[in-house]
């Protein structure tokens, strides 16, 4: 039977009001039930059967042919659907015009070619990868299986040469153990990238390294992260379909993969490097000197810190900027302050 108690009393008397012989608690606020409180074991028991439901369906809908083959960069599952969402979602908030254009991978975005500037923020790192580990000497690859109506891991056999390919082109080797992620997907968006491109820039705003940076010996168990409600995880099995998948991106194959194709690299910085380069220490001054109160101005010298803080947002991400038709290399302001040497 379950027990009600109110969030107040909760707060003042502790967990020691819980009833330990209930099978579940309700908690209320101002008269409406709005938490549950589980035994850990019911909890998880609950988890398992919201699983075992998840995989039954996929099994079906798998066995009735209710699913897309993989066959593109933006091919997939409900790719279709959720562009359409999106195009009505902009269309809705006026943000859809003449201006505005949906395009995939299939060719370039103008005939012509674009002369201005790709921009993207924490793209690259969203792009699915595959997962390798260096085995007795060898590259292998881990998969995705399912035992006793579990996900577990597989390792098997290369899925593709460009795997090994890849690491070769860098000179990179990786030790006995070590696990990394290959992110091909970002190849090909370079390469169409500069294929799109006449003139102008493209601005990699990401997390990530260099190569030699991203798949040293100390980052064994690469960097494929999930997070959910917040909050980092490790576990890429748990909260399926709930929780955003990133790795840091490999900033050395975007610029090896960009110069292949005509696109140079202007500069290589981090965040921080790059705002002070564009001027933010300026901007701080004056939105303190336009605040109407001081606590205005510490709110928003505080916002403006979050994004140069080093060990947070400042050198977590970093900015590659590449550039198309020009006869020399052009000189920018948020590359002025550069800490690395590439």
């Amino acid at each position: 039977m379950a027990q009600t108690i109110t969030a107040n009393d909760l707060k003042t008397k502790g967990v020691t009001i819980l009833d330990k012989e209930s099978s579940e608690v309700i908690i209320t606020v101002r008269g409406k039930n709005k938490y549950v409180v589980l035994p850990i074991k019911q909890y998880n028991y609950l988890r398992e059967c919201e699983l075992e439901a998840a995989i039954l369906e996929t099994k079906k809908d798998i066995k009735e042919g209710k699913f897309v083959k993989e066959t593109g960069i933006l091919s997939g599952l409900n790719v279709a659907k959720a562009r359409q969402k999106i195009i009505e979602t902009l269309k809705e908030n006026g943000l859809l015009n003449d201006g505005v254009l949906w395009s995939d991978y299939s060719g370039p975005l103008l005939n012509k070619g674009v002369t201005g500037c790709f921009l993207s923020n924490e793209l690259v790192d969203a792009f699915p990868v595959h997962i390798v580990e260096m085995r007795d000497g060898k590259l292998k690859e881990v998969y995705i299986g399912i035992k006793d109506d579990i996900f577990t891991e597989v390792i098997d056999t290369l899925s593709s040469p460009e795997i090994e390919g890849y690491f070769e082109r860098l000179g990179i080797e990786l030790h006995e153990g070590q696990r990394a992620e290959v992110n091909l997907r970002a190849v090909e968006w370079v390469k169409w990238v500069a294929g799109s491109l006449k003139k102008g820039f493209v601005v990699t705003i990401d997390y990530g390294y260099p190569a030699e940076e991203l798949y040293a010996p100390d980052r064994s168990k690469g960097t494929l992260l999930c997070y959910h409600k917040h909050r980092v995880v490790e576990d890429p099995f748990i909260n399926i379909g709930e929780q955003d998948m990133t790795s840091h991106v490999d900033f050395t194959t975007l610029m090896m993969t960009g110069e292949g194709c005509g696109l140079m690299t202007a500069g290589f910085t981090d965040q921080m490097h790059f705002l002070f380069g564009l001027g933010i220490g300026k901007s701080i001054e004056e939105i303190s000197e336009k605040a109407s109160t001081e606590a205005d101005a510490l709110s928003a010298r505080l916002l403006i810190k979050n994004l140069i803080m080093p060990g947070r947002m400042g050198n977590v991400f970093k900015v590659l900027v590449q550039y198309k038709g020009f006869d020399s290399a052009p000189e920018l302001s948020g590359l002025n302050k550069n800490p690395f040497a590439f």
